[in-house]
Formats: structure tokens, C-alpha cells, sequence
């Protein structure tokens, strides 16, 4: 009796987990030379409440969000949407 051989299974998709966007806004601060107290003064929110956001400690709301992204040069939507499959943030693609 002769086996034919199998293909071997695909591999798995490979799944990132979830990333907290105030991780992601550190590490697009931190890729613009930008301070955390100086993006809290651009952005016109409190410095501690940027940090505790950054931190995971805070999930923030729509108006922190929304000032940061706009002190960073993104566009809200385009944050949510480039963030929504847990893949890092990458910079608007100018017009």
C-alpha cells in the first residue's frame, strides 16, 4: 500500500492582539521628536492625562484623542481606521 503525501497545513493567520491606541500615539510622538509635555501644550490637554492615556491607565475620550491626533497631524477618522485591525499607525499620505 503506497501513502500518498499531504500537503502540509497552512500556517495560522498571524494575529497581532490588541494594542492600545495611547501606545500607539507614544510611539508616533516618540518617531516626531515630539516631548509628551510638548505634544500636551500642542494639543491643548494636560500633560497627566496625556501620560496616564500613553500609560494604558486611561482609555481617554474623543476630545483628548481628537487634539492629540490633530497636534500630530493626523486626521481622527484616518487614526480610527488605520487602528481598527490592531496594525500600527502610519502617517497620512500627503495630497
Amino acid at each position: 500500500m503506497t501513502r500518498t503525501p499531504q500537503a502540509p497545513a497552512p500556517a495560522p493567520p498571524v494575529h497581532l492582539g490588541p494594542v492600545h491606541l495611547g501606545t500607539e500615539i507614544r510611539r508616533i510622538r516618540q518617531e516626531q521628536g515630539i516631548s509628551q509635555r510638548r505634544l500636551a501644550r500642542l494639543a491643548g490637554v494636560d500633560r497627566a492625562s496625556l501620560r496616564r492615556f500613553e500609560e494604558g491607565q486611561s482609555r481617554g475620550n474623543l476630545q483628548l484623542v481628537e487634539a492629540v491626533a490633530d497636534a500630530l497631524g493626523y486626521e481622527l477618522e484616518l487614526m480610527f481606521r488605520g487602528f481598527a485591525g490592531g496594525f500600527p499607525l502610519h502617517p497620512p499620505v500627503p495630497e
